[in-house]
């Protein structure tokens, strides 16, 4: 074994000679920690491939790629097969095939350039399309949708108001749920404005045509010769989907009790509302405001005559009529959404057999 003892000793005592010795030209023979002062870091350094030192190399040799400086990949077969597999399955013409194989070797940046563009070119192309479309107009069929919901809407014992925005408003809301006009017209004001005004007008006429046969019902001074309730409210709801009910009947006394009173166009409606208001003051649950409507309803019989058969009333139980049913129900709807977000609002009563006076 041989003796080293010597040369650790002299190793030893002449650090200071190592230490002040000049580095060799060819620099420390020990790797230098990344990120030290001239020391570049290569891709085998990062543990990246090393075709990725060679594609960085490139970016900054002048001539490498004109304008860019990048350089394209080689064409990848794994990439064209992928790609010529998803032509297949999406059924791509030939030239589309080609041009997608094309994009799979294309650079990342080139890649989303593509894409950006394409998504530019598509929606130029989209808003053509819409510039082109024909202007929305109210049809045939919108229009007798409109009408027959409208009576609907107002004929309903749960509307809370004939004046102002309560039964435009329900029958908008409608509109939008049964999907009669495009998807998002309302944001187009003027469009939407021809649905609003259509359905305005037609509330107009509904409560025009109303007051015109209560008018009549009451018009001999003699009250034997009067429009029973059942006979007036039949000829109110001719030519809609409704039926007549008790609720309904009830709805109507309450207005031929008003016209006696305030006959004048100025005051009749704002007044009607006016006596909701104060009946639901008063009914401030569904059987005491069903108890308030029976006695309207039976004042009316007993001034304007009772001579009909209740058998030909529809009972609410049994429903009323598809179309009121569903307005009644959506109705219901968005009085219990308003109560949730006002707790102890009650604005129209709930359907249940206590909301519904009975004819005695």
């Amino acid at each position: 074994m041989s003796d080293h003892s010597g040369s650790d000793d002299e190793f030893w005592g002449n650090l200071d000679d190592v230490i002040d010795r000049p580095s060799s030209p060819a620099g420390p023979t020990t790797p230098t920690p990344f990120g030290s002062r001239g020391h570049k870091r290569t891709a085998t350094d990062a543990g990246l491939a090393s075709d990725f030192e060679e594609n960085e190399a490139a970016a900054t040799t002048p001539g490498a790629t004109p304008a860019t400086g990048m350089v394209l990949r080689h064409p990848n077969q794994n990439l064209t097969a992928a790609a010529d597999r998803f032509a297949s399955q999406k059924k791509l013409r030939t030239e589309q095939r080609r041009e997608l194989q094309d994009f799979a070797c294309e650079t990342l940046s080139i890649q989303n350039i593509k894409i950006y563009g394409r998504l530019l070119a598509m929606e130029h192309r989209l808003e053509k399309i819409i510039v082109s479309q024909p202007s929305f107009t109210i049809t045939e069929d919108l229009h007798t949708n409109l009408v027959s919901y409208s009576k609907a809407v107002f004929f309903s014992s749960k509307l809370a108001a004939y004046r102002g925005d309560a039964a435009l408003n329900h029958m908008l809301a409608i509109v939008k749920r049964m999907g009669w006009v495009p998807p998002g017209l309302e944001h187009n004001t003027a469009d939407w404005n021809k649905v609003k005004n259509t359905v305005q007008d037609i509330i107009t006429q509904v409560r025009g045509a109303a007051k015109k046969e209560i008018k009549k019902s009451v018009s001999d001074e003699d009250h034997r010769k009067h429009t029973n309730i059942y006979k007036l409210t039949e000829k109110i709801l001719h030519g809609s989907s409704c039926r007549v009910t008790v609720p309904v009947m009830a709805r109507v006394a309450l207005w031929r009790n008003v016209f006696l009173k305030h006959p004048s166009e100025k005051h009749y409606w704002p007044k009607i509302d006016e006596r909701l208001r104060q009946l639901r003051k008063k009914g401030t649950t569904p059987d005491k405001l069903a108890r308030l409507f029976k006695a309207i309803l039976r004042k009316d019989r007993q001034d304007h005559g009772d001579d009909f058969d209740y058998e030909d009333v529809v009972d609410e139980s049994a429903g009323a009529s598809a179309v009121q049913d569903e307005v009644d129900e959506g109705m219901e709807s968005a009085v219990r959404n308003a109560a949730a977000v006002n707790p102890g609002s009650f604005t129209t009563p709930a359907r249940s057999s206590a909301a519904t006076p009975s004819p005695e």
